[in-house]
């Protein structure tokens, strides 16, 4: 299902797409929630062969996991800036220009707090902030 939305989106854009199309249209964006760690990363690995860019998909991990995680899904992962090694939560703007992002359900609820923080909330997460 996940792939079909991905070339859908792929056809009716005829590019790459960014925030919005040229007829207003928002692209899709997909948020993958998955049950743990390793169903989330297998997740990613097999859409990645699909995903234009790594700036595409996000692979959210919880900040105390372990950072040895296996070598395809390194180049989806957000880390922290200022804490070496640590996984961070990117800005608005990073989870707008992402097609896919990829999570646990624990990081399904981080992400909304998150979003809920920001001032345009209520577009991003898609309902009222």
């Amino acid at each position: 299902m996940i792939l079909q939305l991905l070339r859908r989106d792929e056809i009716n854009s005829g590019s790459d797409s960014s925030s919005f199309e040229s007829d207003g249209a928002v692209p899709t964006r997909i948020l993958v929630v998955a049950p743990s760690n390793f169903a989330a990363d297998v997740i990613v690995e097999r859409l990645a062969p699909h995903v234009c860019s790594p700036l595409h998909m996000l692979r959210l991990n919880s900040f105390q996991r372990h950072t040895a995680v296996r070598p395809p899904v390194q180049p989806y992962l957000c880390y922290d800036a200022s804490i070496p090694g640590m996984y961070g939560m990117p800005g608005l703007y990073q989870l707008l220009q992402c097609k896919v992002i990829v999570v646990t359900c624990v990081m399904a609820g981080c992400l909304v707090e998150s979003v809920q923080g920001c001032p345009t909330a209520g577009t991003a997460a898609g309902g009222a902030g």
